[in-house]
C-alpha cells in the first residue's frame, strides 16, 4: 500500500494584457491571478510528480483538477496507483471523495492545517518594497484635482442620447467605412483625454480581442458626428459594451469627444460639452460617473 499526498499549490503570475487568459487565470479565492500545479509527494517528502499547470477561475478547483488528471490518465497515473491506495487531501478534494472512492482510491483528509505567517510576510514587505508611486508628487495632486473637478461636470452627451433614444436597440446605425472623418489622435492628447497612461496601456489588448475583424465600429443615420463600437469586457464572460462617442471638428481639428458607454444599464465616462440649443438641461441619473475634459 502507497501513501501518497497530493495538493494543489500556487505560481502567483502578473496580470495578463490576454484578457481571455486573464479571466481564466484569476482567482476569486485569493484576489489575484495565478496559476495552478497539482503536486503528489510521497509521505517522506519525495516529489513523485508535478501535473500542470491548470489555470485558476471556478472551472478548476483541487476536486475538478484530480478528477481530470484521473479520467485522462495524465502521466499514466493509473498504472503506478494500485486498489487501496491512500490520498491524504485537504478539504478541496471533498468533491472528489465519491470519486476517488470508486477508483477503490482511499481520501483521507486531516481535520486541521496549520496557520500562514502573514504577519510576518507583511513586516518583511514593509521593510524591504519599494512603494507603489514613484511619481512627483505636485503632478499627482494637479491631476487628482482635475479628475476631482472633472467627475463633477453634467454628461450632456448622455443625456442627449436618453433623450432621443440612441442607446436603445431599436436605433438606427451604419458601418463606418473610409467616407466618414475621424480625427487621429497623438499620444499626448490621448493622455489629456484619460488623464493618464491606464486606458493607453489597454488599447492594445482590448486590439487583440478584436483582431480577427470583427470589431463593430457604426455611425447613427440620422447623427452623422455620434459613432458606436462594441466591445467585448475585459472581465465577464459573454458581455459586449457599447461605446458611444460625438465627435466635433472645428475648423482647427480640434477634438471634443464624449463617451457613453452602455452595458444594459447607462455606465458613462464622458467629456464636458455644452447641451445642444433644443435640449434641456436634466440632472444625471444617479450613479452615472462622467469625466470631463478641459478645453
Amino acid at each position: 500500500m502507497m501513501v501518497l499526498v497530493l495538493d494543489g499549490t500556487y505560481i502567483y503570475i502578473q496580470k495578463s494584457l490576454h484578457f481571455q487568459f486573464q479571466r481564466r487565470s484569476y482567482s476569486l479565492h485569493k484576489g489575484r491571478p495565478l496559476v495552478k500545479p497539482m503536486v503528489i509527494v510521497t509521505t517522506s517528502g519525495y516529489f513523485v510528480t508535478v501535473l500542470g499547470p491548470y489555470l485558476s477561475d471556478g472551472k478548476n478547483n483541487d476536486a475538478k483538477i484530480i478528477e481530470h488528471i484521473m479520467k485522462c490518465n495524465t502521466e499514466d497515473v493509473k498504472n503506478w496507483i494500485d486498489e487501496n491506495d491512500v490520498f491524504i487531501v485537504d478539504r478541496g478534494f471533498r468533491d472528489a471523495l465519491p470519486f476517488l472512492s470508486s477508483l477503490g482510491i482511499n481520501a483521507e483528509m486531516p481535520a486541521f492545517m496549520k496557520k500562514e505567517y502573514i504577519r510576518i510576510v507583511c513586516a518583511i514587505s514593509n521593510k524591504y518594497f519599494q512603494p507603489l508611486s514613484n511619481g512627483n508628487e505636485d503632478e499627482d495632486q494637479v491631476l487628482a484635482a482635475k479628475m476631482a473637478y472633472l467627475s463633477r461636470q453634467v454628461n450632456w452627451l448622455q443625456e442627449y442620447v436618453e433623450e432621443k433614444g440612441f442607446h436603445r436597440k431599436t436605433a438606427q446605425w451604419r458601418e463606418i467605412d473610409s467616407n466618414d472623418d475621424f480625427p487621429s489622435l497623438d499620444e499626448d492628447q490621448i493622455r489629456q483625454l484619460t488623464c493618464g497612461t491606464y486606458q493607453m496601456k489597454l488599447c492594445a489588448s482590448y486590439a487583440q480581442e478584436h483582431k480577427d475583424g470583427n470589431c463593430d465600429i457604426s455611425v447613427h443615420k440620422d447623427e452623422p458626428t455620434l459613432l458606436r463600437c462594441i466591445i467585448y469586457s475585459s472581465v465577464v464572460y459573454d458581455t459586449t459594451i457599447a461605446i458611444l462617442l460625438e465627435n466635433n471638428m472645428t475648423s482647427s481639428r480640434k477634438l471634443e469627444t464624449e463617451s457613453i458607454q452602455n452595458q444594459e444599464k447607462l455606465g458613462t465616462k464622458a467629456n464636458k460639452q455644452k447641451p445642444p440649443p433644443h435640449e434641456k438641461k436634466r440632472t444625471p441619473d444617479v450613479g452615472v460617473r462622467p469625466g470631463t475634459q478641459e478645453e
